[in-house]
């Protein structure tokens, strides 16, 4: 009789929707090791340096806890991936490498890109959001697979109150790749919609909060139930980016929501969201028409992003089996 696999997921990220559904469809016991969130400041290194200590003294602990068999641990940031390999060196046990684009945009990142190949050649498999991803990895030797998002749980048992009209859901975390100032200029130009921003306040540049306009609500960090009833009630979800081979997860959750998307026209969001989505240039005029375009074709779009999120859960489904079998051939 087969050995009952203990499987354990492991991120140093906080709000990771893809790690939770993942860790439910996998069966993986999920726990999230943040000692603190990221601080500015003159003292900013020496806060990440603490927390990442912190963290990997957690983590040691964990699993010398929990003896896993198998252990998914999120990258980035590379030094998560780094202690499951020191663990696993010293136990017998497997490891899976759950990378995200990060990994490859984010100068940080890519600084420890020999670590990052060292670590992915002697992971069990390599799971990335993108095919191009996939194979840049395995063309470092390293065992790959493309592994775009699960379908998500969004499970929500209140509306959002939404103003009355047609409502556009900017998905950010005001981070260095969003067109933040594209999304407000065009706000500007589109005074009969109302366009929500999502993300913390606190992390915006004061020049964007204290100069939106009056058809703009910034909604602040939301709790998950009220950030799925905001996608579950708007009219279209905006996700955009600057970086090539970055997958939009507001937009997959926007699809699984039945909401149609805009978002960046690059190869790899082109490919998956083929239907019911426009892609634009991130530019506040592209951004104009694709707005227009979705109002007056609206019933075509919310169509075809049904038909899409059939297709893509299909094709989810045979990759879960894929990695199943990887996993169980251990």
């Amino acid at each position: 009789m087969k050995k009952i696999q203990r499987r354990l997921l492991l991120s140093w990220n906080r709000n990771q929707p893809r790690s939770e559904s993942f860790s439910f469809y996998l069966q993986a016991t999920y726990y999230c090791i943040c000692p603190f969130e990221d601080k500015g400041g003159m003292f900013r290194y020496f806060w990440l340096l603490l927390k990442y200590i912190l963290a990997s003294l957690k983590t040691l602990l964990l699993l010398k806890k929990d003896r896993p068999d198998i252990i998914f641990v999120v990258n980035p940031p590379i030094f998560a991936p780094f202690i499951v390999w020191i663990y696993c060196r010293m136990n017998r046990a497997d490891y899976v490498i759950d990378t995200h684009s990060a990994a490859f945009t984010w100068k940080r990142w890519t600084f420890f890109q020999r670590l990052h190949k060292m670590l992915s050649r002697g992971a069990l498999v390599n799971l990335l959001h993108n095919e191009p991803l996939a194979k840049k990895v395995a063309s470092w030797g390293a065992p790959s697979m493309t592994y775009p998002d699960p379908p998500p749980r969004l499970a929500t048992v209140c509306g959002y109150p939404f103003r009355e009209g047609f409502n556009a859901v900017f998905v950010c975390t005001y981070s260095r790749d969003e067109p933040v100032e594209g999304v407000l200029e065009a706000a500007k130009q589109m005074p009969s919609v109302n366009f929500y921003i999502t993300g913390h306040i606190s992390r915006a540049p004061k020049q964007i909060v204290n100069r939106v306009s009056a058809n703009v609500i910034l909604t602040d960090y939301l709790p998950r139930k009220e950030y799925v009833a905001l996608l579950a009630g708007c009219s279209v979800v905006i996700c955009l980016t600057s970086d090539n081979d970055t997958m939009q997860c507001g937009g997959h959750e926007g699809m699984e929501l039945g909401r149609p998307i805009i978002t960046s026209d690059w190869p790899v969001l082109r490919e998956y969201f083929s239907k019911g989505a426009i892609h634009i240039d991130n530019t506040a005029n592209s951004l104009v028409e694709a707005i227009t375009e979705m109002r007056n074709k609206y019933k075509y779009y919310a169509e075809q992003i049904q038909i899409l999120r059939k297709e893509r859960q299909s094709t989810w489904k045979k990759q879960l089996s894929e990695l199943e079998k990887i996993l169980e051939d251990t």
